[in-house]
């Protein structure tokens, strides 16, 4: 087969694993998307997708990264910063290491501070969930926090419905 036909199948493939809930095989075959087009983000961030509904934050950053150095987006990087946000919750509080992360989210805010984003709320929604997750439990302070965090970005967006659904 030709290459945008050996595309075309691995996209099918895809859209078959995923609509089957099949998260694990649907990544495999969108991983095979991005070898044969190493140069576009869309397969790369739908491999992650894919990847962070099978569990796999690691997988899923690895192709946000990529995908973020072919072509910077915001949406990528919020993405990114998910994806970062859930490999290190999952990891026991003394091995996860924030650095990534908190860097993505440094460039996401001086975005923000350039050009204020749309659903700009997100950036407070990601800062929340690291402070809770990196919160120890003697850090009740920091959880209050972020609970606030939360609250004041409902009571500054209260009619978007991709928010209420977040929160």
């Amino acid at each position: 087969l030709a290459l945008p036909e050996r595309q075309t199948a691995w996209t099918l493939l895809e859209r078959c694993h995923r609509s089957l809930g099949q998260w694990e095989e649907a990544a495999v075959a969108a991983e095979e998307i991005v070898r044969l087009d190493p140069d576009e983000t869309g397969p790369r961030i739908i491999a992650s997708y894919d990847w962070l509904a099978a569990g796999d934050a690691a997988r899923a950053a690895r192709h946000l990264t990529g995908a973020a150095e072919i072509q910077e987006s915001v949406d990528t990087r919020l993405l990114l910063a998910q994806a970062q946000l859930e490999r290190q919750r999952a990891l026991p509080v003394g091995e996860q290491k924030w650095e990534d992360f908190l860097d993505n989210l440094s460039k996401l805010k001086d975005q923000h501070a350039e050009r204020p984003l749309a659903n700009a709320w997100r950036l407070v929604l990601l800062q929340a969930a690291y402070d809770l997750a990196a919160a120890g439990p003697d850090q009740t302070g920091k959880r209050d926090q972020a609970r606030e965090a939360l609250r004041q970005a409902e009571r500054d967006d209260p009619e978007s419905a991709a928010l209420m659904k977040q929160l």
